[in-house]
């Protein structure tokens, strides 16, 4: 039994970096270990959702790789050595990912519907493109959950939009529903509910 999550690049970012400014080490850096820990000790439980174009063969060469996602962390993650890039290989390489069905890119022809392409756009302030994308693939993963400390167009008061909307919850790794045991026991399995 398991569900999936996408996790935006910030939150791998923010895990990696320890400095004092960073307000959003403990709570990111937490969340990772946590998935990884909760992950090896009973079997999988928490797949990463990445989009449809993800290929298994040669997962982290943003060249050959054609996910929008996966080249949205290399190209944000120049030195491997920081640990959100230690958790995205141990993901990869512990088969902890899961392809979402759905493609969807802004501006761009994909599987996603249009109506909800546009609800997606509409939703993010400023309309990033990596943003929109992220939140396609939430919307064709399990609990349908972006984890993200984006506060610049995810703002805290229209996160419950993507909620009413898309179905779709934007969380921050520090929400209690994130860091509480009940996300991780065999009863409640999804975060959605």
């Amino acid at each position: 039994m398991f569900t999936e999550i996408v996790i935006d690049t910030n939150i791998l970012e923010h895990a990696s970096n320890a400095s004092p400014s960073n307000k959003h080490y403990y709570g990111a850096y937490t969340l990772l270990r946590k998935i990884i820990d909760e992950n090896r000790k009973e079997g999988i439980k928490i797949k990463i959702g990445v989009d449809r174009k993800w290929d298994f063969r040669d997962p982290f060469n943003p060249e050959k790789n054609e996910s929008m996602l996966v080249q949205e962390y290399c190209i944000r993650f120049k030195n491997k050595n920081l640990f959100g890039w230690i958790f995205l290989m141990e993901m990869f390489a512990s088969e902890w990912v899961k392809k979402c069905p759905k493609f969807p890119v802004c501006g761009k022809k994909g599987t996603l519907d249009h109506v909800k392409k546009k609800t997606i756009k509409r939703l993010i302030h400023g309309e990033d493109p990596t943003d929109c994308i992220f939140v396609g693939v939430a919307c064709s993963c399990d609990s349908q959950t972006l984890i993200s400390n984006d506060q610049e167009h995810f703002p805290k008061n229209s996160r419950s939009n993507f909620k009413d909307e898309l179905v779709v919850y934007i969380l921050f790794p520090e929400e209690k529903l994130i860091i509480d045991n009940k996300f991780f026991s065999k009863e409640t399995c999804s975060i959605g509910q």
